[in-house]
């Protein structure tokens, strides 16, 4: 982290807080502060969705399964494109709600059941909605933690996330639904010019074959496994760092530079180290992926 990146986020930090304090113009009655007033079109009203989906669990989320599973994970959006679709087209559940002018779920269960079902309706979302955004604070807070070099076993991240959560609740409070709505609409904003420079930069910097190639093969750190699809290949600590090595390297590496930077060896010592490993990492990857090309060598070196 540098002082622009601290400078970024105290400038979004600011432009939030600016906007929950400049929406309360707008606030002038119950209604206003609850539904907006009903009064969003169509197209705020889709981006506002799409800014609250766009939310940190989701994209790692989505992340982590794209690694896993590939573009055979696409088929999760495709569900909640269609259902929402679904939603959109028919007016399922959402027209009666508005036909009732219920400004809240419990609200309609006082009409449908009676007062006794709103009150347990309303306890039992409220403790949903309390586990479900505890959740949330938590990884916003170690997200924080990890991005600032924080130590994770300090007791900082409880107060992390009371930080977080008067932030959330001070430009709520200050706005209402009018102030949700608007930083949704900036979070989208930011999020999708983000997400677009950085498929550009990752194509520009990686190329575009070697994206689809890399995703032949995932290199799991954490559990030393090469993931293909369903298929998992257990490495040894040297066979991940070498292989590693080969992978971040842009031009064939020698076995010199090999022995020295993985092994540690001397670059005057003489051993058969590496073609040991490299034959033994070939005859693994045969058996558990039927390929005896992932480890490729010409006259330069071996590379992947």
């Amino acid at each position: 982290m540098t002082y622009i990146d601290f400078i970024i986020i105290a400038c979004y930090l600011s432009l939030i807080f600016g906007v929950g304090i400049f929406t309360r113009n707008y606030v002038n009655g119950f209604s206003d502060f609850m539904v907006a007033n009903r009064s969003v079109s169509l197209p705020l009203g889709v981006v506002t969705m799409l800014g609250t989906e766009l939310g940190l669990i989701t994209v790692m989320y989505n992340a982590q399964t794209g690694i896993n599973g590939l573009f055979s994970s696409f088929h999760i959006g495709l569900a909640a494109f269609i259902v929402t679709l679904l939603i959109g087209l028919t007016g399922f559940v959402v027209v009666e709600l508005r036909r009732l002018k219920v400004k809240s779920i419990p609200e309609y269960y006082n009409l449908r059941f009676g007062p006794r079902t709103r009150i347990l309706g309303a306890v039992l979302l409220c403790l949903g909605g309390i586990l479900n955004m505890g959740l949330f604070l938590k990884v916003g807070a170690i997200f924080i933690q990890s991005i600032f070099g924080i130590d994770s076993s300090s007791n900082l991240l409880t107060i992390i996330m009371l930080v977080l959560l008067i932030l959330v609740l001070v430009y709520t409070i200050s706005g209402g639904m009018l102030s949700v709505i608007v930083t949704d609409y900036i979070q989208y904003v930011v999020l999708s010019i983000s997400f677009i420079l950085c498929v550009f930069y990752s194509i520009k910097t990686l190329g575009w074959n070697n994206i689809f190639n890399s995703l032949n093969y995932i290199i799991n750190l954490n559990t030393r496994e090469i993931v293909v699809g369903q298929n998992r290949l257990k490495l040894t600590e040297r066979e991940k760092d070498f292989l590693m090595f080969l992978k971040n390297s842009k031009e064939p590496q020698t076995i010199r530079n090999i022995l020295e930077s993985v092994w540690r060896y001397s670059k005057k010592m003489e051993t058969h180290t590496v073609e040991t490993h490299v034959h033994r990492l070939r005859k693994k990857f045969l058996d558990s992926f039927n390929d005896n090309n992932f480890i490729k060598n010409n006259k330069k070196g071996y590379y992947i």
